[in-house]
């Protein structure tokens, strides 16, 4: 991809924002490295890859990347046979040992989430062997521990004894000396590992000992006591096997990573691809980027997109978004519209959102966009004239164009911004004219911003190229940064120009100077601009229209769906209560069949009874079946008629008739139904199904509202006081307990407003005392 491109659609700031979120050195160069791919397969697993990440990092557990080290040069100096690794290097190898360990695990558990993330990840080789023998041996600090052998725990514990003693001794001595004030200070440094004393030098000669060196200020010498030379030649000694031993350590573990060496290397690598998706999808989470549909052939469509680097300067809220459409009949675009109004920002949006998608990094906009592959991207634009090259701007245009239109083919994107411009308007218009039909004949997609009157009709004129506009608010007179499509913009230079206070003297001038065929059409082009913005607010309305309707139609249909279902309940609820009903019937009626037989009735009244019991049974199932079965009779519905959906439970008013349409109002909802929907409803046919239902059903007497709060109490006597009353009983209890008495009380008053209720008292000792209150009910 052109270099130049990527500089001036600032790829190279996108690589700089994701760069901060790397966490290694392998991570970073691999971002540095970036640039777009042009294989479909590449560029859709990159894409793949990043949006898993991105999911983790948003909506899982997080990520193990801490710990990713570069241990390249390392690995290279383990390549040298004999050579051995130092305990810092040895330590940087644990800790990519131990985060690669980790990311297989994570990734593992979750392999079917993420199943690329997996793909890339099972390759990782776990060693938890080596890195348990490097922690044996190196500690947090990057050095070799005591215990890494039994030989060098033994030299360090003899080090700090021997030491120990020699401080000892060189502190007595250094006492004895100070009280002659021979010592210049009271501490004990070292001198070429050598303990050692502070001696003014002018009482060197009366400390007998070897002198190794002076102070820099020349009044302090510092002497080894000759009783210690030969202790401090044993420590020395000592410390040499410890290095020793400390190679020979550090060799044995080397050896085993030199056997590992091939394995760490492809480590390094999956470690370093990891951090580098890693980077991408924090940045995709800062921009809320999502993975558009990419492929070699279609149109480029772009839903509600963002220019990245203008989201995170200005945020969502104060961006207007980009919606974009490119290659479906047309693979050429001309833009024209007001200065400062986004031209040239819908141009590098674009460009930019191109190549960060070939680049596998998730972009600003809906996921319903989809982007086109293109194997090279050009971009024109910017004043690039130079005095040391001897190049004007028109000059410098030129010679872009030239290598653009050289290089460009049928996989080439170009963003040509301002064409036509930096000379005589109609020979700029004519060149730009001719620039276009050149890449047309190529097959290359073209973006072309510009205010030549000229260009802006060629493309209006051209069913082979789209033109389109920047909105302009006629009512602030500013750029609405919108971009619509069909119909060439004024340029708006003189409400513009207004607006940033140019004297209005000059610009009644230069209207009076302008061409007057000119003028006509800028003012031609300003009042269709008007005009198809009033349009585009009629669609959104009526969109916004139909949408509630449509709304309201799956609302409607939902509702069905739920009466259809509420009126199958009911019916299997009704065909198991009559079941239940003459189960009970019959039960009893064998009952009375035997309480005859014992007291030895005539055959002639049991062969009664058994018939009574038959008649009862079978008018029971011709009910089931009445039910199972029943059509109901067409009768006459008008206004103010009770109607209910067939074979549904609820009850409706009738408001209007329109021919087969009925509107009935279901409480507050009102429904449009079709006359062979509904059936009317006769008030005593619903009371006489109801006895007819309750006739055999068992009752209590009894009520037990202890424990229920007053409201919920009241609403229970008063259907239970309902449902006794339907069954004609004449006396029921009410069980409240006695408690604080509140309970009791408030039912007291409920009873006293009840029409259903003759009267009612507290009960008897043997009835439960306060605890009951009695009430007979008005069923004579």
């Amino acid at each position: 991809m052109n270099s130049e491109t990527l500089n001036k659609l600032e790829f190279d700031k996108i690589k700089q924002f994701i760069l901060q979120f790397a966490t290694s050195q392998l991570g970073k160069e691999q971002i540095e490295d970036l640039s777009p791919y042009t294989n479909k397969n590449i560029i859709e697993r990159e894409l793949k890859l990043t949006v898993e990440m991105k999911d983790i990092l948003a909506y899982d557990d997080p990520f193990p990347i801490d710990g990713i080290k570069d241990i390249r040069i390392a690995l290279r100096r383990c390549e040298i046979e004999g050579s051995f690794l130092m305990p810092e290097e040895l330590l940087d190898i644990k800790s990519v040992l131990g985060v690669s360990r980790l990311i297989r695990e994570y990734l593992n558990k979750r392999s079917e989430k993420y199943p690329n993330l997996w793909e890339l990840a099972k390759n990782i080789f776990v060693n938890r062997v080596l890195e348990y023998n490097i922690d044996e041996i190196v500690d947090e600090n990057g050095k070799v521990k005591d215990t890494a052998s039994p030989e060098l725990k033994y030299l360090r514990e003899e080090i700090l004894r021997k030491q120990d003693y020699v401080r000892k001794r060189l502190y007595a001595i250094l006492k004895q000396i100070s009280e002659k004030d021979y010592t210049q200070d009271d501490i004990i440094p070292q001198r070429d590992g050598r303990l050692v004393i502070p001696v003014k030098v002018e009482h060197k000669r009366h400390v007998e000992g070897v002198v190794h060196g002076t102070s820099s200020t020349g009044l302090t010498v510092f002497i080894e006591p000759a009783e210690i030379v030969e202790l401090n030649n044993e420590i020395l000694q000592l410390q040499f096997q410890e290095q020793k031993e400390v190679e020979r350590i550090l060799r044995e573990i080397t050896n085993k990573v030199r056997e590992n060496l091939k394995y760490l290397q492809t480590n390094t690598s999956i470690l370093g691809k990891i951090d580098f998706i890693y980077a991408k999808a924090k940045f995709a989470l800062q921009i809320d980027g999502y993975a558009p549909e990419v492929s070699e052939t279609g149109p480029i469509i772009l839903n509600t997109a963002y220019h990245p680097i203008l989201l995170l300067r200005h945020g969502k809220n104060k961006v207007v978004p980009l919606d974009f459409k490119l290659g479906d009949g047309s693979q050429i675009l001309v833009i024209s519209g007001p200065n400062s109004g986004g031209k040239t920002v819908v141009l590098k949006t674009v460009g930019l959102l191109t190549l960060m998608a070939q680049a596998g990094i998730p972009v600003p906009l809906k996921e319903s966009s989809k982007i086109r592959i293109f194997k090279k991207v050009f971009i024109d634009i910017g004043d690039e004239q130079s005095v040391e090259k001897d190049l004007s701007s028109f000059g410098s245009h030129i010679k872009n164009l030239k290598k653009i239109i050289s290089d460009s083919d049928n996989k080439t994107l170009v963003l040509l911004d301002e064409l036509g411009s930096g000379t005589d308007p109609a020979e700029g218009g004519a060149l730009g004219i001719a620039i276009i039909e050149k890449l047309k004949s190529k097959g290359s997609f073209v973006i072309v911003t510009t205010h030549n009157s000229a260009l802006k009709f060629y493309a209006y004129n051209n069913p082979e190229i789209e033109c389109g506009a920047m909105e302009f608010d006629h009512q602030t007179l500013a750029p609405a940064y919108r971009l619509r499509i069909g119909v060439p913009g004024s340029s708006y230079a003189f409400e513009i120009a207004r607006r940033l206070g140019l004297d209005e003297d000059v610009i009644n001038n230069a209207k009076k100077n302008l061409d007057e065929s000119q003028f006509k059409i800028e003012e031609i082009l300003s009042r269709l601009e008007s005009l198809e913005i009033e349009y585009r607010k009629l669609i959104e309305e009526l969109k916004e229209k139909e949408q509630n309707l449509n709304k309201m139609i799956s609302e409607y249909k939902q509702k069905l769906i739920e009466v259809e279902r509420e009126r199958k309940r009911a019916k299997k609820d009704a065909i198991a209560e009559i079941r239940e009903i003459a189960e009970t019937a019959r039960a009893k009626i064998e009952e009375a069949i035997r309480k005859i037989k014992e007291t030895s009735a005539s055959k002639e009244s049991i062969k009664q009874a058994h018939s009574t019991a038959q008649q009862v049974q079978q008018q029971l199932q011709d009910i089931i079946k009445q039910i199972e079965t029943e059509k109901t009779e067409t009768l006459e519905i008008k206004p103010g008629d009770f109607v209910k959906i067939k074979d549904g439970s609820q009850v409706g008013e009738v408001l209007q008739i329109d021919g087969s349409n009925i509107v009935v109002a279901f409480g507050s909802v009102k429904m449009v139904l079709k006359s062979d929907q509904v059936e009317k409803v006769e008030q005593k046919e619903v009371r006489k199904l109801n006895l007819t239902t309750d006739l055999f059903a068992p009752v209590s007497t009894r009520i037990d509202v202890r424990g229920m709060r007053v409201d919920e109490a009241i609403s229970a006597v008063d259907k239970f006081i309902d449902t006794s009353f339907l069954y004609r009983l004449k006396r029921i209890e009410i069980i409240h307990g006695k408690g604080t008495g509140r309970l009791r009380k408030e039912i007291n008053e409920f009873l006293k407003r009840h029409p259903n209720v003759k009267s009612f008292r507290l009960g008897s000792w043997e009835e439960g005392g306060d605890g009951v209150t009695i009430v007979e009910l008005n069923v004579d």
